[in-house]
Parts: structure tokens; C-alpha cells; sequence
């Protein structure tokens, strides 16, 4: 960062950092953020109340954290929801904490709001590591012509992207009962308030994303493309749009998802083309993509049940459909 003298000032950045017993991560996150040698950060750590070796951790770096905590909480997008409202960021980002911030990445952000601004979202790339793969850099995702496809297929790694402060701060709370795309449903809100013009992609690679077993596992699959057909669901509503029939009112007795605000122009024909082009072969067949779930999973499904499986079960009972225990009766093996 020697050529940090030749911009100035420098914004303050706020990063916030949700945790809980993830004490064999957070140290090496922890130094990625303040081994930026950034100027003008303020880091929040806000940990659920873990139990392993991270509190140590945390006492070990008080010096160089801004605040933090330790106390029980909701879980992740509850501890990134109080961490935020303490946040007093020109710009303001959340960094879980198994990801690691590239050197200088804090730099570049902060130049390219400086270089311009107009821009509300810094959008850069990230490299996917762990699980003994080689090291990749996740390509950015194909340009969409039409706003109404890319609100249900634009798709933005979180923890490379930082917003203008006063936006992010708009856009919260994150909505806590979403498990796993919060993150998504946050984009969502932004896209239709702010469409896609105020968004500055950078070539430079700004974090390391790690990756987990887990995250491949059939429940978290399962419940991840659940609730991201909630937040497309969602989006038709809050542009005029009745959902497919065969849902019914899935997205209000499953999740409550406020309305969203809309002040970006929508057409609602396109729109309600770009959600059949996404989801119409999974509403004709609802099985096809759990056995593609399972398969991805290592899992063998069992073909005849899934084959008999119908959106009647969810709208029975449309809880089931974030449960994926009823989801693994429905395989063997």
C-alpha cells in the first residue's frame, strides 16, 4: 500500500465479521482484514457465544479489533444485522469468517469508489480454494440484456462485493429467516431498487473463498434452491405478479419475506417469462431437480418415489419444503 499517500482521504470501511465456533478459521480471516494496513477500517466481530478457541482468538487481537463480541444469537444474518447497525462505514461489507481477504484488496476498493461516485456497489472477483482442488478464480457470470432475466440469474459472490455505506445500511435488516441466501435476497432488494447501472465490476481478485464438505452436502443443496425459488416468488409478487398456480401461497406460509420495494421499471411480461424460462421444468416436475441435487451429492435417489412426488405435498403442508429430513424420506440408500 505504498501508493496510498497519493489518495486522499481514504473512506472508512466497515467490515463485519458473523461468527461462531469457527475457531480453526477465524484467526487467518481475522489477519487478512488487518494485515490490509488500510487506514480507515473499523472491524466488527460479532460471534454467537462459540464454545472452541476462537474467544482466545478474539482476546488475542483486541488491539486490532474495532469491537466485538460474544454473546448467543439468532444466527448468521441476526449477528450481521447487529454488527451493521454499529457500522459507520463509507462503505460496508460482511467477510464470514473462513474467508480471507486478498493483500491490497481493501485498497482497490476504496480507489474504485473514489474514481467514481456514482457507483453504489464494487462488484470484484473471487478464488474458491479448499477441499485439496486447485486454486480457481469464479468467473463472472454472462451479461444479461434484459433487466427482468437478471434479477433471477445475475449472481454475485457476497464477500467480493462492498457497497456505498448508506446504502447497505437501506438495504438492512438481512431477513433472518433465510438460512442461506440471505446474501441473495439482499442483491435482490438492491437490483430492484437500483437496477444494475451503479454497479463497478473490477478484474481484481479481492477474496478467497473457501470451501467446505459441507457446503456440498443434499440438505444444504436442498434448502439453498428452496429458498432461492422463495425470493424469485417473492420478486413476482412484489411486481404485480400472482405466482404459478400449482404454488399457491407457498412464499407466505414458508417464509415471511416482506414485499419487496420497487422503484426500478419492471416488465412484468418478461419477467414472468424469465421465472418460467428459470423454474418451469421444476414446477412440471418437481422431482428432477431433487435427484440432480441428490446426484450432485453422491446420493442414489429413488426414481419411483421421486417420480410420484407432486407440488400437492408442499402446498399441504409448504413448511416442508425448507425441511430437508422430509426431503431425504424421499430417497435410499
Amino acid at each position: 500500500m505504498s501508493d496510498q499517500a497519493d489518495i486522499s482521504p481514504w473512506p472508512k470501511i466497515s467490515i463485519i465479521t458473523p461468527s461462531f465456533n469457527q475457531g480453526h478459521f477465524i484467526e487467518d480471516t481475522i489477519l487478512s482484514i488487518v494485515e490490509q494496513g488500510y487506514p480507515q477500517l473499523e472491524y466488527i466481530v460479532m460471534d454467537g457465544g462459540s464454545t472452541d478457541e476462537t474467544i482466545d482468538i478474539l482476546h488475542a487481537y483486541t488491539d486490532q479489533i474495532t469491537y466485538w463480541e460474544s454473546k448467543p444469537d439468532n444466527g448468521q444474518s441476526h449477528a450481521i444485522n447487529k454488527g451493521v447497525a454499529m457500522a459507520t462505514g463509507d462503505i460496508i461489507q460482511w467477510i464470514n469468517s473462513d474467508d480471507l481477504l486478498l493483500p491490497g484488496a481493501l485498497a482497490e476498493v476504496a480507489k474504485a469508489f473514489m474514481e467514481d461516485p456514482n457507483i453504489e456497489m464494487v462488484a470484484g472477483k473471487a478464488i474458491k480454494f479448499g477441499e485439496g482442488r486447485a486454486e480457481q478464480t469464479v468467473p463472472r457470470k454472462k451479461e444479461y440484456a434484459d433487466f427482468e432475466e437478471f434479477l433471477f440469474e445475475a449472481w454475485y459472490m457476497q464477500p467480493a462485493c462492498f457497497f456505498r455505506g448508506d446504502v447497505f445500511k437501506q438495504l438492512m435488516p438481512l431477513n433472518e429467516a433465510l438460512n442461506y441466501t440471505m446474501d441473495t435476497d439482499f442483491f435482490v432488494r438492491y437490483f430492484l431498487l437500483s437496477g444494475k447501472d451503479r454497479i463497478k465490476h473490477i478484474e481484481t481478485p479481492l477474496l478467497r473463498f473457501r470451501m467446505h464438505d459441507e457446503s456440498k452436502t443434499f440438505s444444504s443443496q436442498l434448502k439453498f434452491y428452496s429458498e432461492r425459488m422463495l425470493i424469485d416468488l417473492n420478486t413476482l409478487h412484489s411486481c404485480g405478479i400472482n405466482p404459478p398456480k400449482q404454488l399457491g401461497n407457498v412464499v407466505e406460509k414458508t417464509v415471511d419475506l416482506s414485499c419487496y420495494k420497487v422503484k426500478k421499471q419492471v416488465d412484468t411480461t418478461r419477467l414472468k417469462a424469465a421465472f418460467h424460462q428459470k423454474w418451469g421444468a421444476w414446477i412440471a416436475d418437481p422431482s428432477k431437480r431433487f435427484r440432480e441435487v441428490a446426484d450432485h451429492a453422491g446420493l442414489h435417489g429413488d426414481k419411483q418415489t421421486m417420480r410420484t412426488f407432486s407440488w400437492k405435498a408442499i402446498l399441504a403442508n409448504p413448511f416442508k419444503v425448507l425441511n430437508y429430513r422430509y426431503w431425504l424420506h424421499t430417497f435410499k440408500g
